[in-house]
């Protein structure tokens, strides 16, 4: 990216960071300086001693600064955790809901491998979708950072590929947030899957740190193996060699040394996962609810999959231990609980 492409993004956001928290910014794209007015709480956060001020992307003029090399990165960081709100209230309120044979796409859908599903009833449903944006991070000796957002049906807890919510035609915003304790348990599971998809993203990160502790513990072993060589060569000013029970004493002595440097060692290139919440995004969207009778040997349940009306398509069934999405669940016995074939198999194991 070029330095005026650079330039511009920064003016961009910082035009539409002031007008987010109520501010008035007037600065032409082809402008070099702009102009800006805040409220007083605004003007404190961002260190300007007035309301009105000068914006410039020039670090040597006068007014406040727009650039990667001063303070905005940090000040602008200090506003959006003050001012803005991480939580957005969202609804879609129509939408078409799939009519027809819904058994027969039931089983074009899903597979049952262990236990016998019939339909039990269907009927128009709406349900709250969180889209959670992390900042995530791995760090040892190295650091790898990305973001990762992750969408959930807030009732099953399966992980989605929606399209973003924001960008749908006939989006609502809602006042009500009473139900933001919810977000406690979608928070954990949309972590759970963050924290897959961040491991995911960082292999060529994960390879080069594997890579280096490879060759330091090589490094490591092959100087203490050389101590013990040395230690059991004669020694050619005095003509002697190391008695057995002196040299035996000594080796031990040596890989004892060893294993704590690799103990060390270890604990330098340790790996340590960081997810931060950016924000998030509920959105009310109509469904279609579809109960359905499961049978495990003696035990029945009954379980709810929805038809996703931007999927258009039914939504998988979340693992209950990995939180994994599955089409095709196997049951438990006695809890009937929905579970990953990998789930399955280690229970078997």
């Amino acid at each position: 990216m070029s330095a005026d492409a650079i330039q511009e993004d920064l003016r961009r956001f910082a035009t539409r960071l002031l007008e987010q928290v109520g501010g008035m910014v007037e600065w032409d794209s082809a402008a070099e300086r702009g102009t800006g007015l805040v409220s007083p709480p605004v003007a404190a956060l961002l260190r300007i001693p007035e309301e009105a001020f000068d914006l410039s992307l020039d670090r040597t003029g006068q007014g406040f600064h727009v650039s990667l090399g001063g303070e905005f990165l940090d000040l602008a960081g200090q506003l959006l955790q003050a001012q803005v709100p991480r939580v957005g209230a969202f609804r879609i309120p129509e939408r078409y809901l799939k009519k027809g044979d819904i058994a027969e796409m039931l089983g074009r859908v899903y597979a049952w491998p262990n236990a016998r599903v019939r339909l039990q009833s269907a009927s128009p449903a709406t349900c709250e979708y969180q889209t959670w944006h992390f900042l995530a991070s791995l760090r040892s000796e190295d650091c790898f950072e990305t973001r990762v957002s992750v969408t959930l049906n807030a009732r099953t807890l399966a992980a989605l590929e929606l399209p973003d919510l924001l960008q749908e035609f006939g989006l609502q915003a809602l006042s009500d947030q009473a139900e933001t304790a919810s977000l406690e348990g979608t928070r954990e599971a949309a972590g759970k899957v963050a924290a897959r998809r961040l491991i995911g993203a960082a292999q060529i990160f994960l390879g080069r740190t594997d890579a280096r502790l490879a060759r330091d513990q090589k490094r490591l072993r092959d100087y203490f193996q050389a101590l013990i060589r040395e230690a059991g060569a004669l020694n050619r000013r005095t003509k002697t060699v190391v008695a057995p029970e002196a040299l035996e004493a000594k080796k031990k002595a040596v890989q004892l040394e060893l294993r704590r440097k690799l103990a060390e060692l270890e604990e330098r290139y340790a790996m340590r996962a960081d997810l931060t919440t950016l924000g998030v995004v509920r959105c009310q969207l109509p469904v279609l609810a579809v109960d359905l009778d499961v049978t495990r040997k003696q035990s029945r349940r009954l379980h709810t999959v929805y038809w996703n009306s931007l999927l258009k398509n039914f939504e998988p069934f979340a693992c209950a231990h990995c939180q994994n999405a599955t089409l095709a669940p196997h049951f438990t016995e006695g809890e009937v609980d929905a579970i990953c074939r990998g789930c399955w198999e280690q229970r078997g194991a």
